[in-house]
């Protein structure tokens, strides 16, 4: 089953500098969303997660299912890509 997968990520957020690397040693292939760089994108973020803390990892399946990761939680991530 393939995921499309988003992280919503800043330039000074250390912690999604290792959730990009987490998924990087996972040969996980994501789009990443800056919003310092993309502000027009943060109410997407907000949309996605109900607030503005990042990293927000979005996996949605083939199903059209979506899962919404806030911070950097490997548990989650692990479960919600199948790894």
């Amino acid at each position: 089953m393939a995921n499309d997968v988003v992280i919503y990520t800043s330039n000074t957020c250390a912690y999604c500098r290792t959730t990009k690397q987490y998924l990087d040693k996972k040969d996980v292939n994501y789009e990443e969303i800056n919003v310092d760089e993309q502000p027009d994108r943060r109410q997407e973020l907000v949309e996605m997660s109900g607030q503005m803390a990042v990293p927000v990892v979005v996996i949605t399946s083939d199903d059209g299912m979506r899962d919404v990761t806030v911070g950097f939680n490997v548990p989650k991530l692990a479960s919600s890509l199948g790894l």
